[in-house]
């Protein structure tokens, strides 16, 4: 079998690839080999796709995303829905409390509107992902889709932290007593818990956030090289 040396992709193997002559496009380059065999361009495609896609990157993000995003907002909003129920009780126990109660009811209404909007949309961006890792997307991601979905993840740890700062003024009322009634242990105690949950939530997005720009930066570079190579 007839090796061709192709210095672009001298400079990315490990070792000789023996490439099976008819013209095989990858991405925007395009190889001339040699006897192709359908498993030999799947080697072929495979070993591209490890050196110069990032596949490692982009299953760190869909593993990310899957067993940190979705289940960490999924516990969010699920608590945030168990208090709106919570403080629905409190309203019907002392209902001449019912302005504070329906504050915190509205805070709570919007954050779980919120964070399943945003979890839906990355439920749909790990399939997207997928799809890409297998080979099924018709064309590669351009740094500028990066720039679109840190756009979202961005507006998104906005909204977060304004909701956050919504929720502690509300739970700074019921410990300092600043409100005109004081919110019993129980409705004290869940508001706690849900900033704390609502702080995690942030952390996990900002970490995304962080992997997203590490794989944008690294497509501008793969770009940079495709044209110049």
């Amino acid at each position: 079998m007839q090796l061709v040396h192709i210095s672009f992709l001298r400079q990315f193997r490990e070792e000789e690839i023996a490439l099976p002559c008819q013209d095989h496009q990858y991405r925007n380059m395009v190889l001339r080999h040699f006897s192709c065999t359908k498993k030999e361009r799947r080697l072929v495609d495979q070993f591209l796709e490890r050196k110069l896609a990032h596949s490692a990157l982009i299953g760190s993000l869909i593993d990310k995303m899957e067993k940190e995003d979705l289940n960490t907002s999924k516990q969010l909003s699920a608590y945030a829905g168990q208090m709106r129920r919570q403080f629905t009780a409190f309203a019907h126990e002392t209902p001449h409390k019912g302005r504070y109660y329906q504050s915190v009811s509205q805070a709570l209404a919007l954050l779980m509107e919120t964070v399943d909007i945003c979890r839906e949309a990355t439920r749909r961006r790990v399939q997207c992902l997928k799809a890409l890792v297998a080979g099924k997307k018709a064309a590669p991601f351009h740094p500028a889709d990066f720039r679109d979905i840190q756009l979202v993840l961005n507006q998104y740890l906005d909204n977060l932290s304004n909701q956050h700062q919504r929720l502690t003024v509300l739970l700074e009322q019921e410990s300092n007593g600043t409100a005109k009634f004081r919110l019993g242990t129980r409705a004290g105690l869940s508001l706690a818990k849900l900033l704390a949950l609502l702080q995690k939530e942030i952390s996990a997005v900002g970490a995304t956030a962080e992997k997203v720009e590490e794989w944008r930066r690294r497509l501008r570079i793969l770009i940079i090289q495709e044209t110049y190579n």
